[in-house]
């Protein structure tokens, strides 16, 4: 009898599925919006196709990548440009041994701390953003690594005592050079 219901919910969870729109209809136009990203940030870095191609199989996957590169080879331009591609909104940020949370993830709210509510405005900073450009990521502190953590694992920030959900699609990270 389990059986029955199961393939009754499976029959109708079918039927709903191909009511809305044939697969190859959207996995067409999936295909053909991925195609002209590609083709755009191959006109405008025709010398970069490899880390093009990473970066969109990092967005298509839902992670994240690292470019290590001498400056000026367009690390930070390709994720702008992506950015602007998608229709997304763009965030970078300059890590030093120095860097506290508070710069990239967002002061702490002086309006919630009259109320003894610890939260911070993540409005404009990392949590508020598509794509994110995390520059010399390498020379960050362990402070600032722990505070990414659950941003680029689970795509949440701790804000309040609260899990908050981040719309970060991509985060690329760089750095002129390897970690020592």
């Amino acid at each position: 009898m389990a059986t029955d219901k199961t393939s009754s919910k499976t029959k109708t969870a079918l039927a709903t599925v191909r009511n809305i729109a044939p697969a190859t209809t959207a996995l067409d136009a999936a295909r053909a919006n991925l195609a002209a990203v590609r083709d755009y940030l191959l006109s405008e870095f025709s010398e970069r196709e490899e880390v093009v191609e990473m970066l969109l199989t990092a967005a298509v996957g839902g992670e994240h990548m690292v470019m290590v590169g001498v400056p000026g080879t367009g690390k930070s331009a390709i994720a702008r440009a992506f950015a602007e591609c998608i229709g997304g909104s763009y965030y970078e940020y300059l890590f030093t041994a120095f860097s506290v949370p508070e710069e990239f993830v967002g002061p702490f709210s002086l309006k919630a701390l009259d109320n003894d509510e610890y939260r911070r405005v993540l409005d404009g900073r990392f949590c508020d953003a598509d794509v994110v450009f995390a520059d010399e990521i390498f020379k960050s502190n362990s402070a600032s690594l722990n505070t990414l953590l659950p941003i680029l694992n689970e795509r949440i920030v701790h804000n309040g005592g609260k899990p908050t959900k981040v719309p970060l699609r991509v985060c690329v990270a760089a750095s002129n050079e390897m970690p020592q």
